[in-house]
Formats: structure tokens, sequence, C-alpha cells
């Protein structure tokens, strides 16, 4: 069997940080750990209404 070549990636650079003055929003944080149990997941569902609805946050 042949070795497998991957091919050769760029280097990343990332970009700067930006210098403009922008309004930050606290994002929510919701601990997934908490859905092993019924209480749990009402919680978990109960913190992604709120995340959705108070700050308009529907990221996955």
């Amino acid at each position: 069997m042949a070795d497998a070549i991957a091919p050769e990636t760029p280097h990343y650079v990332p970009a700067p940080e930006t210098k403009a003055d922008v309004d930050y929003v606290d994002l929510p944080i919701i601990d997934l750990s908490k859905i092993s149990t019924p209480e749990g997941r009402w919680a978990l569902a109960q913190q992604a209404r709120d995340a959705m609805s108070d700050q308009d946050f529907s990221m996955l």
C-alpha cells in the first residue's frame, strides 16, 4: 500500500485585532452538561429561550 501524501497547506496568518470602536455584547453561556437529567433539560430549555428572546442569540 502506498503512503498517503497530504497536500501542503498554506501557513495561517490571523487577521489583526480591530482598532474600530465596536460595541460588544456579552453572549450567554449555556452549559450542555446538564442535558442528562429531566431537570437539567428543563433548565437548558429556559436558558435557550431566554438567550433567543432577550438577546436575539440563536447561533449553535
